[in-house]
């Protein structure tokens, strides 16, 4: 559990002990009680114990809704992937899912920290059914399907989906809902960056490669995008030992024509100045043939790899950072 959560986690239930009290909703004190302490033993991320105080708030309080999900998430957190087969270990899992069900049916109304819940619930839901837990991608349709209703635009929820599907080994149904992503949101990058993942790892990078192009269009001034580029067309044409010279000769241009964009707008960036070198490397050993032009190319590769270590070396101790990358 990441301490994001858990920061995330002390908000909710802040505003939610705050409105029931409120209310009169909270029930019996003695349900309050437990909750309190759950929720400590919680943040400790003690989740056996918390487990335990979160069965007994419920007990004395069936209306208390959120901690369906503190139970829910208690259990899954119990859960270890590399026990599995474990009895005692697997039933974790069995218990997370019907209690993270109990609390999207419970947590219904408009406050927006039931809302954040209810989000949450239906996200660890969709989880629980990933290949490293219940290994039941058919089931997360449904639920991540709701996500993507109560937030069309939360690209997420498109993400977890891709991957559980692939994960699966339905790459149509998961480029199918990578499109929908694409479709509900054209001008995240991130929708682009995901793309280029996909693509790349189902074989057709040139697809890959259009996504990184539109990334660049969204962001046109963000070196990082260019660098990615860059890496990209270097790893092809390193690993791809079916590519005849021709296509590794035009990778290669479009990689030294991103990774120079890339120090165009930061000079001092050095891992595109590293990516320089290596692709002139590249040129000198898999497409230039003649031996004076390929000893200038690793000549210029030496150049910048020195750029490279001596732009570190002064970030690393505060230094000024380089003025400029060799065109």
């Amino acid at each position: 559990m990441s301490k994001g959560f858990l920061t995330s986690h002390g908000v909710i239930v802040a505003a939610l002990s705050l409105s029931l009290v409120g209310c009169g909703q909270f029930g019996q004190l003695k349900a309050s009680k437990h909750f309190k302490d759950a929720n400590a033993l919680y943040a400790q991320q003690d989740y056996r114990n918390a487990a335990v105080e979160y069965k007994n708030a419920i007990e004395a309080n069936p209306n208390l809704n959120e901690a369906y999900f503190f139970l829910a998430n208690s259990y899954d957190n119990l859960y270890k992937p590399a026990r599995k087969g474990n009895p005692l270990n697997d039933s974790f899992l069995q218990d997370a899912l019907k209690n993270y069900k109990i609390a999207s049916e419970k947590l219904v109304d408009e406050k927006p920290e039931t809302k954040l819940l209810r989000k949450r619930t239906l996200q660890f839901m969709a989880a629980l059914y990933a290949k490293d837990k219940l290994n039941q991608p058919d089931e997360a349709e449904p639920v991540v399907k709701q996500l993507i209703a109560m937030e069309p635009t939360d690209t997420g929820s498109y993400f977890a989906l891709v991957r559980i599907y692939e994960d699966a080994g339905k790459v149509d149904d998961a480029e199918e809902i990578l499109k929908q992503a694409q479709a509900a949101a054209p001008d995240k990058a991130d929708v682009w960056s995901q793309s280029a993942q996909f693509y790349n790892r189902k074989g057709e990078f040139d697809r890959a490669m259009d996504s990184f192009q539109r990334i660049t269009q969204i962001d046109p001034k963000n070196p990082q995008n260019y660098y990615q580029m860059a890496v990209f067309y270097e790893e092809k044409v390193r690993k791809d030992f079916t590519l005849k010279p021709p296509q590794a000769m035009d990778y290669l241009a479009k990689g030294m024509e991103a990774v120079d964009k890339a120090l165009e707008l930061r000079p001092d960036y050095f891992e595109a100045l590293t990516y320089k070198n290596l692709i002139l490397r590249q040129q000198a050993s898999k497409v230039e043939k003649n031996p004076k032009r390929q000893q200038e190319l690793i000549k210029e590769a030496d150049e910048y790899q020195k750029k490279a270590i001596d732009t570190r070396n002064r970030q690393q101790t505060g230094g000024t950072p380089a003025a400029g990358g060799k065109k």
